[in-house]
């Protein structure tokens, strides 16, 4: 289970993984296949989540640098 969340947290800051034909599936358990609309549907809300912190991330990181170079500029 860890190993699965730590896989899907790096697809999520984009790690490039193998790709996988869509009826390929990620893993068998007792015969029974476990497919990667599988997975990204019941975490559906926790990637959102996820994508929305990356984004704010980023957009602070942005208008801090753009005020530095501002400040930068005017001296």
């Amino acid at each position: 289970m860890t190993a699965l969340l730590i896989l899907l947290l790096l697809a999520a800051l984009g790690f490039p993984f193998p790709a996988h034909a869509a009826d390929e599936p990620l893993a068998v358990v007792d015969g029974v296949a476990i497919g990667s609309e599988e997975v990204e549907k019941s975490l559906a809300g926790q990637l959102s989540k996820l994508e929305e912190q990356a984004y704010n991330l980023k957009r602070r990181k942005l208008d801090a640098l753009i005020a530095q170079r501002l400040l930068d500029w005017r001296l």
